[in-house]
């Protein structure tokens, strides 16, 4: 939002000294100087254009309709593309017990958000360790992230880390995997902050045959463009 805002001040007051220019030196220079106005309105206009897009496209991810697919599939991505988080070693993708009915791409940008929480509370080199766990008829994916003696902060509020990073906090994707019958957590033990994220699992017994195959992209796709 700062960048849009600095974009936005900066051509206004180009705008504004070429008003001024203009009504000074009321001369045929005025045609070049209304040009350049064009410019300008033309890059406030694009702005507020992409603006507008990336919103409805982030809105569409977060809040699409539910499907059935392996949690393991879409954390598998999440550290394909992602250098700081790996994987336990005995981690699998295509893990059968972490079949969830959830919004997948809201799913991903839960995980993403959950990730720059810990990296921004550990620190830009921090690495972050994923794990599935099955716990009475429920997936609970753990990423976890060694801290040391820093502090914690609040995990659902917005903050300034003491090195004077912004951190948005967790409370809207707890919101968001609540609505998807899940449950998040934050817990500290020793040195190590984690992230709990749990969801009700489905028996892949009880779907129908081939439902997998007419799956859409895990949703990491979308939003690592």
């Amino acid at each position: 939002s700062k960048v849009i805002s600095d974009n936005f001040m900066k051509q206004l007051t180009e705008l504004s000294e070429t008003l001024m220019s203009v009504k000074q030196n009321a001369s045929m220079k005025i045609f070049d100087e209304l040009n350049s106005m064009s410019g300008i309105v033309n890059g406030l206009t694009e702005t507020s254009d992409n603006l507008r897009k990336t919103y409805s496209r982030i809105s569409r991810l977060s809040s699409g309709n539910k499907s059935f697919f392996r949690l393991s599939e879409v954390v598998s991505y999440l550290a394909s593309v992602t250098d700081n988080v790996y994987l336990a070693q005995e981690f699998q993708e295509d893990d059968d017990k972490t079949i969830i009915y959830a919004a997948k791409g809201g799913v991903a940008e839960a995980l993403l958000k959950s990730c720059r929480y810990l990296k921004i509370t550990a620190g830009p080199k921090s690495k972050i360790s994923v794990e599935i766990l099955y716990k009475a008829g429920k997936t609970v994916l753990q990423l976890s992230s060694n801290i040391g003696n820093k502090p914690v902060y609040e995990p659902f509020s917005s903050f300034f880390t003491e090195q004077g990073m912004y951190n948005y906090g967790l409370r809207d994707t707890r919101d968001f995997i609540e609505k998807q019958e899940g449950n998040l957590l934050v817990v500290k033990k020793g040195t190590v902050l984690s992230v709990l994220i749990s969801f009700p699992t489905v028996d892949i017994t009880t779907l129908p045959l081939g439902i997998f195959d007419a799956m859409e992209g895990s949703g990491f796709e979308e939003l690592t463009d």
